[in-house]
């Protein structure tokens, strides 16, 4: 762990995200520290890019507009319907699949409840679609 005092912090930012590739990099004041710069995690990355494409963005609003909060099927009339007892819901839910919803198209539902392994399947499209937003071109070195 790199630490830094904020007066004494000259070199570029670029600099201090390259120190945090070999661990934490803490910015102190007077001696207390006030900032942590590291790496992403795998799961903040793809966190990060599923939250802010456009495409997932859209969903989330046309998700809203289609189930608008109180609009659902409420959890006692799915328990009463399907002949479930409270626990036996639960018990249920746990062996579902994820992305099963009542509400419009369930878009939302299917990315909240996700899987690791299928959030990371989804990364992997959200990288093709942004393309070299998120990686560089075959052929071209990344600037350092």
């Amino acid at each position: 762990m790199t630490r830094v005092e904020l007066t004494e912090a000259r070199a570029p930012l670029a600099d201090y995200a390259r120190k945090a590739r070999r661990g934490p990099v803490v910015l102190t004041r007077r001696g207390r520290p006030i900032a942590l710069l590291r790496l992403l995690t795998d799961e903040e990355r793809e966190n990060f890019l599923v939250s802010t494409h456009p495409g997932f963005v859209e969903m989330i609003r046309r998700s809203r507009e289609e189930c608008p909060p109180g609009s659902g099927v409420a959890l006692e009339d799915v328990e009463r319907e399907l002949g479930l007892s409270p626990a036996q819901a639960v018990a249920r839910a746990r062996r579902r699949s994820p992305g099963a919803t009542k509400c419009g198209k369930g878009t939302v539902a299917k990315y909240a409840r996700m899987k690791p392994e299928g959030l990371q399947a989804a990364t992997k499209v959200l990288d093709r679609d942004l393309g070299s937003a998120t990686r560089p071109r075959p052929g071209r070195p990344r600037k350092r």
